[in-house]
């Protein structure tokens, strides 16, 4: 009569651990997200367009300034 082990917890196999060398060339792409670089073009866009409405303001008036001389 012969018996048949069923494998327990404690005799179960484990996994061989990965050679970390030969990694995948994609993995090293990874890590954190970087913001999007569209919002801040956008903000650059709006303070520059309002620089120069507010530099046209201050001509015009510099104008009137010198034709009250």
């Amino acid at each position: 009569m012969t018996k048949t082990h069923a494998r327990t917890k404690s005799q179960s196999t484990t996994k061989a651990p990965r050679n970390p060398v030969a990694r995948a060339p994609i993995m090293r792409k990874g890590g954190a997200h970087q913001n999007a670089k569209s919002p801040a073009r956008a903000s650059e866009e709006r303070i520059t367009r309002t620089a120069s409405s507010n530099w046209r303001d201050d001509v015009s008036f510099e104008k009137t300034l010198k034709d009250r001389d």
